[in-house]
């Protein structure tokens, strides 16, 4: 996902539902700051607005929209002038997360 937002190194990125971290490690490397959030899934959709509002000129979002028969898509939401335009990107399928059993 990093190659969708275009980082660089004057950015400061806010990372929410973290999962296991990996995208904020390799964001971690490239831009000036990053801060990761793990989701309270009741707060989600009060949490989306406002942080459209609060993207800044210029900003960029990459939304993951809900998984359909194992793949998952993602909508590029940019802010400039104001203006929110939304692109639907590539679908991709994430490998479940498995923990042994006790």
């Amino acid at each position: 996902m990093t190659p969708l937002v275009n980082p660089d190194s004057t950015d400061h990125v806010l990372e929410i539902d973290i999962g296991s971290g990996y995208e904020s490690t390799v964001l971690a490397s490239i831009v000036n700051s990053v801060h990761a959030l793990a989701v309270i899934p009741e707060l989600d959709a009060l949490a989306t607005g406002r942080l459209l509002d609060q993207l800044t000129d210029g900003g960029r979002r990459v939304v993951p929209e809900d998984p359909t028969k194992g793949t998952q898509g993602f909508t590029l939401v940019t802010k400039n002038g104001g203006e929110i335009t939304r692109q639907a990107l590539s679908l991709v399928r994430f490998v479940p997360f498995l923990r042994p059993e006790n």
